[in-house]
């Protein structure tokens, strides 16, 4: 094959490239339209409001996951059993350099905030270990368990102050 073959063959391949990229580009923000349009009905059925995308909500809260600032979308806001909540999809994404490669990671969060009507010592619900916090208790971690096995074994509780978060967490919790 000839420069001028080769190099035909590589102009073609590129758009073939850019053409592809466009066409997934495309096919994901129709997803995400979708999505959108999806948790808008929901909203609108229930009368909440919803937000595509609003990053204000990634900065009015400090700690954890909120250490990197980031991105907020899928933002449903309103009243539920005489409580204002709001739950939106925070994400942020973090870099790391092994002294070869680069490689950059997207951290995923579900923040969901509760208007309580009291104050409650601040504390976060997050998925359990794989060893089921086993690991943790032999190294001198203490857990904080409710009493209700199933939701001690699926999730761990991570608090400054153990014992007034136990009641907020208690079996009977779920008919606030």
């Amino acid at each position: 094959m000839d420069m001028g073959g080769f190099a035909t063959v590589m102009v073609i391949l590129m758009m073939v490239i850019v053409a592809f990229a466009v066409v997934a580009w495309m096919v994901g923000q129709r997803a995400k339209e979708k999505r959108e349009d999806e948790f808008g009905k929901l909203a609108a059925s229930r009368g909440w409001q919803f937000l595509a995308e609003d990053n204000s909500y990634a900065k009015r809260w400090q700690g954890k996951p909120f250490e990197r600032g980031g991105r907020a979308n899928n933002i449903i806001l309103g009243h539920h059993r005489n409580r204002a909540f709001c739950s939106f999809q925070y994400s942020y994404t973090s870099s790391s350099y092994n002294g070869k490669t680069t490689t950059t990671h997207t951290h995923n969060f579900m923040v969901v905030v509760v208007s309580l009507p009291a104050a409650v010592p601040e504390f976060s619900v997050g998925a359990e270990g794989a060893f089921g916090g086993k690991v943790a208790e032999a190294f001198g971690f203490h857990r904080i368990n409710t009493g209700d096995d199933d939701f001690d074994n699926t999730f761990k509780i991570n608090a400054t102050t153990r014992t007034s978060v136990v009641g907020c967490c208690s079996p009977d919790w779920s008919s606030c």
